[in-house]
């Protein structure tokens, strides 16, 4: 009966090891992605791994060929700065961002996310229909309409839907178009 204790305890340790473990793993592993930035599975780098979110506007990036992985600078990286990588999409906008760097158990606090706003008009918002206006039609708090934040004009919430939908129809068939390799000049 006494080494039922010592064995439930050792079984219990394990289970805490192999939790621990996929904590990590979820917390530091990289999608491998192929030269078209298409997933082609998840790998774990040690060394990579010590590579923070510092930013996310990065002065690094994480290529692959095959499943050896390289890091890249984006721009001349000075001696003692820190080399900083993006675990997430930057081109998304500033709520996007932050919610998903929460599955990394930190907040971003560059200056992207900071002024956010400014930037998330030019990632989410439309041109104003007036066209003597140079500002961007944001989604309003009530989001029934979208509204400029410069003169005021504003859309209806599905004629904004409706436009989103024709600029993602014409993605796809960019897109589509793209990697069939027909390329006009």
């Amino acid at each position: 009966m006494e080494e039922a204790a010592p064995a439930a305890g050792r079984a219990e340790e394990r289970k805490q090891r192999q939790r621990l473990s996929l904590a990590a793993f979820a917390c530091n592993a990289h999608t491998i992605c192929d030269p078209e930035l298409r997933p082609l599975g998840t790998g774990l780098y040690p060394v990579i791994s010590i590579i923070n979110h510092r930013s996310c506007v990065p002065n690094a990036v994480l290529i692959f060929d095959g499943r050896t992985a390289y890091v890249r600078a984006l721009q001349p990286i000075n001696k003692d700065e820190e080399v900083s990588i993006s675990y997430i999409e930057t081109a998304a906008v500033t709520k996007k961002r932050n919610n998903d760097l929460k599955q990394y158990f930190f907040t971003c606090t560059c200056p992207r996310c900071v002024k956010g706003f400014d930037e998330d008009a030019l990632l989410e918002g439309f041109r104003c229909k007036n066209q003597t206006c140079d500002g961007f039609l944001l989604p309003n708090s009530g989001k029934k309409a979208y509204t400029c934040q410069k003169c005021g004009a504003s859309r209806d919430v599905e004629e904004i839907k409706n436009m989103r939908s024709e600029i993602l129809q014409l993605s796809d068939k960019a897109s589509s178009f793209l990697s069939s390799g027909s390329i006009l000049v």
